[in-house]
């Protein structure tokens, strides 16, 4: 999990050569809590340190396995880790790309406000 400068995107590296590249807010969750959020690195929210993104999410998802993906009608995305925490990303515009899922072999999937754009080799889906 990196912040890309140029790019202003969050950025979470999974296995089998798939990236999940964030420009929406989001937020990892368990049942009872928000862990850290898109607009949370450096803040210090009366804690004694600032808070660190990469670290928090290290910490809680670490080598659990993503479980299950869903994308609702707005194309907001939710990734689950184990069977109690949650990435949840909030598409907050009608035409702005919010994610882009990019796996091996020229594949993607782009979640913008209105529609989800895949693309499985030469061939480009829009639902």
């Amino acid at each position: 999990m990196i912040f890309d400068d140029e790019t202003y995107e969050w950025v979470f590296a999974f296995t089998g050569g798939r990236t999940l590249r964030l420009s929406s807010h989001w937020r990892l969750a368990s049942a009872n809590q928000i862990i850290v959020g898109s607009e949370d690195e450096g803040q210090r929210f009366g804690l004694d340190t600032e808070v660190d993104v990469k670290q928090r999410i290290a910490a809680t998802v670490g080598s659990k396995e993503v479980t299950a993906a869903s994308v609702d009608e707005h194309a907001d995305l939710e990734v689950r880790f184990g069977t109690d925490v949650k990435l949840q990303v909030f598409n907050g515009s009608s035409g702005h790309e919010g994610w882009q899922l990019l796996g091996p072999g020229k594949r993607y999937v782009v979640g913008q406000g209105r529609r989800i754009r895949r693309r499985f080799g030469r061939r480009t889906v829009k639902a």
